[in-house]
C-alpha cells in the first residue's frame, strides 16, 4: 500500500514541476513571440500602406476615376491628415519591437518608416505624403481610423480639378 502512495505523489510532483517548468519558458519566450508578432503587423501594415498609394496614383491618372479599397487594420491607429500644407496617410503603432533605428526615418518605397524611443516602448510610424490635393469626405480635415477586426473599405476618387477624395462607404 504504501509504494501505491510513493507512485501517487511522485507522479504529482513530476506534474508539478514540468508544470513550473513550461511556466518558466512561456514567460521568458513571450516578449520574443510578441515582437515576433509585432513585426509581422508592421510588415502587414506596410502592405497596406504600398496598398493606398499604389491605388491613389492609379486614381489621380484620370477624373473621375474610383476605386475601392479594403484593408483590415487589427493593431495601431490610420490617420489621413489632410490640410492645405501637408496631405499624407499616417499609420501608428506602440510596440516593444524596435523596427528601425530610433530617430531616423527610412524609406520603404513611397513610405517612411521612423522609429521613436518612447518609455519602455517605441512608437512605429509609417507616413506617405502627397503634393496633390487629397480631401476625406470632401474636406481638408483629419480623420483617425481605429483598430477593428472587421475590415473598413475606403473609396479613393478622382474628383477632377486635381483632386482626390477618400471617404466610406456611409459618407458616398
Amino acid at each position: 500500500m504504501e509504494k501505491k502512495g510513493v507512485i501517487w505523489v511522485s507522479t504529482v510532483l513530476y506534474i508539478l514541476i514540468t508544470i513550473a517548468v513550461l511556466g518558466i519558458a512561456f514567460a521568458a519566450l513571450k516578449p520574443e513571440i510578441d515582437k515576433m508578432r509585432d513585426k509581422a503587423i508592421i510588415e502587414q501594415s506596410i502592405g497596406m500602406m504600398n496598398e493606398f498609394d499604389k491605388t491613389i496614383n492609379q486614381v489621380k491618372e484620370v477624373s473621375g476615376t474610383r476605386r475601392e479599397i479594403r484593408v483590415v487594420l487589427k493593431k495601431g491607429t490610420l490617420v489621413f491628415d489632410f490640410d492645405a500644407e501637408d496631405n499624407k496617410i499616417v499609420w501608428q503603432f506602440n510596440t516593444a519591437y524596435k523596427y528601425s533605428e530610433p530617430g531616423i526615418g527610412i524609406e520603404i518605397g513611397n513610405i517612411i518608416a521612423k522609429t521613436t524611443k518612447v518609455t519602455g516602448a517605441y512608437f512605429i510610424t509609417l507616413t506617405l505624403n502627397y503634393d496633390e490635393n487629397l480631401l476625406y469626405g470632401e474636406d481638408e480635415k483629419e480623420k483617425i481610423i481605429t483598430a477593428s477586426e472587421l475590415p473598413y473599405t475606403f473609396f479613393i476618387e478622382n474628383s477632377g480639378d486635381g483632386v482626390i477624395n477618400i471617404y466610406t462607404p456611409s459618407e458616398d
